[in-house]
């Protein structure tokens, strides 16, 4: 039931943003679109969903599937990042380094395809975290300085990294094993999914009063 209900909440994000996407032609919602369906496809590689309805067949794609799963829903999520939060204009160094580092990320899931899967899994895998971190540590420096569009963004991005570290932290028996933190991951990134799509709302709220007070 729970898988059933995080499927659909993400399908809905999905659907209902690129919808917006197709009407105000914002790279920000096309971006948040493919990292929310990315990362609904490395959820369902990861618990065997995926191969069991989807390709029952095909065990060498099954596991470049998680890989590229991995892989693209970080890229999005970095782009996201750049283009939400205007990081070429609002915060140059982190421009530049997310953009190296998604730029190499993608050049590791193309070189997982030609054969060198296990060599460039743990590259991606590697890369997530810090990935991760600059985006947030983005978010919260942006709204330190009273960039409002910031706010849902840092909520998301905290519910996402306090779900993956109660997961990781249970998996080493830090925390003990529970309905939570069985769960942790997908209920951090389906928060993350729907405040993201809040954080889009409240941009478009903000743009307009700074047109209308211009």
């Amino acid at each position: 039931v729970l898988k059933g209900i995080y499927v659909g909440l993400i399908l809905v994000m999905v659907l209902y943003n690129l919808f917006i996407y197709v009407a105000v032609k914002e790279n920000s919602y096309l971006y948040y679109v493919l990292y929310a369906f990315f990362i609904l496809m490395f959820q369902l590689s990861v618990d065997g969903t995926a191969y069991q309805f989807l390709w029952p067949q095909a065990n060498t794609w099954h596991e470049v599937s998680l890989l590229l799963g991995i892989a693209f829903s970080i890229t999005f999520q970095g782009l996201f990042t750049i283009s939400f939060l205007k990081l070429k204009q609002n915060l140059r160094w982190a421009y530049q380094v997310l953009l190296a580092l998604v730029i190499i990320l993608v050049g590791c899931a193309a070189l997982s395809i030609g054969g060198s899967y296990m060599v460039m899994v743990r590259v991606v895998v590697g890369m997530v975290f810090p990935i991760g971190l600059l985006c947030w540590i983005s978010g919260i420096i942006l709204f330190a300085r009273g960039v409002a569009v910031a706010r849902y963004f840092v909520v998301a991005w905290t519910a996402f990294f306090l779900g993956a570290l109660s997961m990781a932290a249970a998996k080493f028996g830090l925390l003990p094993v529970n309905f939570f933190t069985s769960y942790s991951l997908q209920i951090g990134s389906a928060l993350e999914v729907v405040l993201f799509s809040l954080a889009l709302a409240d941009r478009i709220n903000i743009d307009k009063q700074d047109k209308l007070a211009a």
